[in-house]
């Protein structure tokens, strides 16, 4: 059975229209698309430069942690190089000190300082 020429024109007419509404749908649908794809570019590149700052932020208090722990360790040296010397030190004037309360001496100014020494001898105990 042959259509009238109105229903194929009508069918036409359904079939072109039905394709240019998918076309529209489809260029509105893109143009949505780019824009939500904009936004997601804009974010992404916000969040990258966050991490790159804090990554950098991150190195640099590892750094100046690092530098901190050896300036701790150099102190420690020091402080232990400088409490050795004192201790030979101390020694030296103690052993200088036993030296002169172990000599004899006569006269009142003696007497005083062999008297400071020998107090000095029993703090020390």
């Amino acid at each position: 059975m042959i259509l009238p020429d109105a229903w194929k024109i009508g069918v036409g007419a359904t079939v072109v229209l039905t394709v240019a509404g998918v076309l529209a749908w489809l260029f509105v649908a893109r143009a949505n698309l780019k824009a939500d794809l904009a936004r997601a570019h804009a974010g992404y590149a916000l969040c990258k430069a966050a991490n790159d700052d804090w990554a950098a932020k991150a190195l640099a208090f590892n750094e100046a942690a690092r530098k901190l722990q050896e300036e701790a360790a150099a102190r420690a040296t020091l402080a232990a190089e400088a409490e050795a010397k004192a201790a030979k030190a101390a020694n030296v004037h103690t052993k200088k000190a036993n030296a002169i309360l172990d000599r004899s001496y006569k006269g009142d100014d003696c007497l005083a300082a062999k008297a400071l020494l020998d107090d000095y001898r029993k703090r020390q105990k």
